[in-house]
């Protein structure tokens, strides 16, 4: 099942890969042929689109603690109430 996963996540990361490329390139050939605006626009909005989504993703997993056995998850929960109070 985990290896299921990776390479699930793999292949999602590949396809993205694609068509960010696929958007920068067709961002520059609008440029070249002249089309400035429509170009830029189409090339920075990929561009600034991946940086959020990694972004996103680096904070998520930095944030998130990894809990993997029930008794952890609630000592967690027992210190979280405890600074709330």
């Amino acid at each position: 099942m985990a290896q299921a996963s990776v390479q699930l996540a793999r292949r999602a990361q590949m396809f993205a890969f694609v068509l960010a490329m696929s958007f920068l390139a067709v961002g520059s050939l609008l440029i070249v042929l002249g089309h400035d605006v429509a170009g830029a626009t189409v090339a920075a909005t990929s561009s600034v689109s991946l940086a959020i989504a990694f972004l996103g993703n680096s904070r998520r997993a930095s944030v998130r603690p990894q809990v993997e056995h029930s008794s952890d998850k609630e000592s967690i929960l027992d210190d979280e109430t405890a600074a709330v109070s």
